[in-house]
């Protein structure tokens, strides 16, 4: 399967626990099945920040029954017992994706400038990264 970079938008109090390296679990109640193990997660930080700020690898993707996701992976998560139910609600399966090597970028790369180059529009879940606009992230 080849490796794609994807964008997910991520809430700032989580992406701040990212890049610190607290939160090493991003949960999901779905995401595609084109992800895999090595693939650049890439972390748009969404409002008030509204940029993207950095990026993480992926180590691997865990899908399991919620229960057990929540034992094995809620303290890794950062989220509290009833965020969690809150969140996988009506799910019987959710997934966690393991994040290593995070990256915050020297500079975030704000919203307007990601519209007018990149057409850009922030993902309401995930979405895939042009290779142009990995080139700009990389840089």
């Amino acid at each position: 399967m080849i490796s794609k970079p994807i964008i997910f938008s991520i809430k700032p109090k989580f992406s701040t626990l990212i890049f610190c390296g607290k939160k090493k679990i991003e949960l999901r109640r779905r995401i595609s099945e084109k992800i895999s193990n090595g693939s650049i997660l890439i972390i748009y930080e969404s409002s008030p920040t509204q940029s993207i700020v950095g990026y993480a690898k992926i180590k691997r993707v865990i899908k399991q029954d919620k229960e057990i996701l929540w034992k094995k992976h809620g303290k890794q998560a950062c989220v509290s017992k009833s965020f969690f139910k809150d969140y996988f609600q009506g799910l019987d399966l959710g997934f966690a994706i393991e994040l290593e090597d995070p990256y915050l970028l020297s500079e975030a790369i704000p919203l307007n400038i990601l519209q007018r180059d990149f057409s850009f529009t922030p993902p309401q879940s995930y979405m895939y990264a042009t290779p142009e606009l990995l080139k700009l992230i990389q840089k």
